[in-house]
């Protein structure tokens, strides 16, 4: 969720499908990483939880646009 609001403010020319595949991308690249690390391991729960995360990071930046709460927010 945060990793999204951040990417949002840093990126708003992006469409909102394009940061979520890009960050989609980034979670799953470190799982691959994390398979030839010798103290770490992946897990696809991994990616599916940061999934859960961003898609709750799409839906409060909505949220915050249409209540006006946020004035970065605004495009």
């Amino acid at each position: 969720m945060v990793l999204h609001i951040l990417f949002e403010r840093a990126h708003p020319q992006l469409s909102t499908i394009k940061r979520l595949l890009l960050l989609f991308s980034y979670a799953a690249l470190i799982e691959i990483v994390q398979a030839f690390l010798p103290t770490r391991f992946p897990a696809i729960s991994d990616v599916i939880a940061d999934s859960v995360g961003l898609l709750i990071g799409v839906i409060f930046v909505h949220q915050l646009r249409s209540l006006r709460l946020c004035s970065y927010c605004y495009r």
